[in-house]
């Protein structure tokens, strides 16, 4: 994803709309750029995105991983044994 720029609006309320947009599309930037696996879930657990250090570091593509409930039976399988590398990383909730 390249970094765009948001269009600019008329009025005041578009300005904060357009500066909401700008600083969501510059951290989409970020997180599809980052070296780090980084992906999110609902409060469920239901994996909403992946980013593409995700698909690298574990071996699963974003189309396997969105959609799986991590916190069910039927989450993701252990993503070392696909990816062949054992995990190393942390879990943050934000």
């Amino acid at each position: 994803m390249k970094l765009q720029k948001v269009p600019k609006g008329e009025s005041d309320q578009g300005s904060a709309h357009e500066q909401t947009a700008q600083a969501l599309l510059n951290l989409r930037c970020a997180v599809d750029h980052c070296h780090d696996g980084v992906f999110i879930v609902d409060p469920v657990g239901n994996v909403e995105f992946v980013n593409p250090a995700f698909e690298v570091l574990t071996g699963y593509s974003a189309h396997e991983a969105v959609g799986s409930d991590l916190h069910g039976g039927a989450g993701l399988p252990d993503p070392n044994r696909k990816a062949g590398v054992h995990w190393q990383g942390h879990y943050a909730r934000v």
